[in-house]
């Protein structure tokens, strides 16, 4: 029997035996072990960013989506509608109120659309919604938080125009998307999320936000 003596090295692995005289030298390729961590880092890699090209993929979508449909319903029509018409309650001082309403609106419409990009990898639209239910953030206090921050930005309208206009778009506003999500929304989120999102449903409220949990 002989000795063996193995010297290890970043790059190789290398084996001497001895017996006798003899000096023997084998080297020794990587082995098989340090081949499959280095394909499985290759992988992860390879995974990481496949999963930023869809980020953001989904961020530009997000962002051509919401630019068109709430910078269009939301800001563009009913600022073209008030300030066309005449006001009808005068709210004096209290129509500064509508900058904080502008914020908060638009605030919680930027936040939800970052949590369904991150979290629940997908966008905001119908054609293109988020693979994984996505219970946090807003989304933990009210079901429809996207359509309750433009509800708050047609309350912002209100108050700095006081117009009669404004009030029927709002109600306008809120009726139209009680609709969809009635028919079309949450019939494709049952299909999609089955028990989870009947669990979400009977603990979130739709339109009124829970302030606890």
């Amino acid at each position: 029997m002989g000795t063996v003596v193995a010297i290890a090295s970043p790059a190789r692995c290398t084996v001497f035996i001895f017996r006798g005289d003899a000096h023997l030298r084998h080297p020794v390729r990587r082995t098989d072990v340090e081949r499959k961590i280095r394909r499985g880092v290759r992988g992860l890699s390879q995974t990481r960013a496949a999963l930023d090209t869809a980020l953001e993929m989904n961020a530009v979508k997000t962002i051509l989506y919401m630019g068109f449909m709430h910078g269009l319903f939301t800001l563009s029509i009913p600022y073209q509608l008030a300030s066309r018409d005449t006001a009808f309650i005068n709210f004096g001082i209290f129509r500064y109120l509508a900058f904080p309403l502008w914020i908060l609106g638009t605030l919680i419409i930027v936040r939800c659309c970052a949590d369904i990009i991150r979290r629940g990898r997908g966008t905001p639209a119908h054609l293109d919604p988020p693979k994984d239910l996505v219970v946090a953030g807003w989304y933990r206090h009210v079901r429809n938080p996207i359509y309750l921050g433009a509800l708050i930005v047609q309350f912002g309208f209100i108050f700095w125009f006081g117009s009669i206009i404004s009030i029927l778009y709002t109600l306008f506003f809120f009726l139209t998307f009680h609709f969809l999500i009635m028919v079309v929304e949450e019939p494709i989120l049952r299909n999609q999320f089955g028990a989870a999102y009947e669990e979400y449903c009977r603990k979130v409220p739709r339109w009124m936000p829970r302030l606890k949990g």
